[in-house]
């Protein structure tokens, strides 16, 4: 049995404790951080813990209406053509400021990345 952590705020410690990985619903949004993380926290301790950082102030953006803010995040970013319709959460209840903080939050995103020299080679 393998444990796999789902909580941002405290991957990077749950590593270093012996986690095997993240499944998070924040792998909705950057997949390639997290699995980054969890590939290279030993061998880049001092970059891992600037993306640690990053990582679990972000995941508050969750508290937006998730799944409804991932799937407007997926739609705008990446595919298009995909529905933001969830079972759990009416799409309705997504305020403007919330896909505001979407936007806000992908240009966050793209700028840190930059900032720590990690390019994941994804369109973002």
């Amino acid at each position: 049995i393998k444990l796999f952590n789902a909580n941002c705020a405290q991957l990077l410690q749950t590593l270093r404790a012996g986690a095997s990985g993240f499944s998070g619903v924040m792998a909705n949004f950057h997949p390639e951080a997290y699995a980054w993380l969890c590939k290279n926290y030993e061998a880049q301790p001092e970059l891992a813990e600037k993306l640690q950082d990053y990582l679990g102030v972000v995941s508050a953006i969750e508290g937006r209406q998730y799944p409804v803010c991932a799937k407007k995040y997926i739609k705008t970013f990446h595919f298009p053509e995909m529905s933001d319709y969830t079972r759990s959460s009416n799409r309705d209840n997504f305020v403007p400021s919330f896909y505001t903080e979407v936007l806000s939050f992908n240009a966050l995103y793209k700028a840190h990345m930059a900032c720590l020299g990690l390019d994941f080679g994804v369109k973002l």
